[in-house]
């Protein structure tokens, strides 16, 4: 539920703002430009409406995946330091 709605923009759109924070805060130097879309993905308006609230959803359960990893690698890494 955490990033529901979140990429019901597209991904088109979703990787657009996330290269332009990235270019904001410097983790990718100044001018560089958006790479292109990765082969055989079509574009965000090229879907209809079915397909895209099922990528949609791919994506945030996705985003929860990533979440959940993160959190548990984290609690990984302290365990790890603790035991030194």
């Amino acid at each position: 539920d955490k990033y529901r709605g979140r990429y019901d923009k597209g991904w088109d759109v979703t990787r657009a703002e996330w290269f332009q924070r990235q270019l904001a805060t410097g983790i990718v130097p100044p001018g560089t430009t958006l790479s292109p879309r990765n082969p055989g993905v079509p574009a965000w308006d090229e879907l209809n409406e079915g397909q895209k609230r099922l990528y949609a959803r791919m994506q945030e359960a996705f985003a929860g995946f990533l979440d959940h990893t993160d959190a548990q690698v984290g609690r990984l890494i302290a365990f790890l330091k603790e035991q030194k």
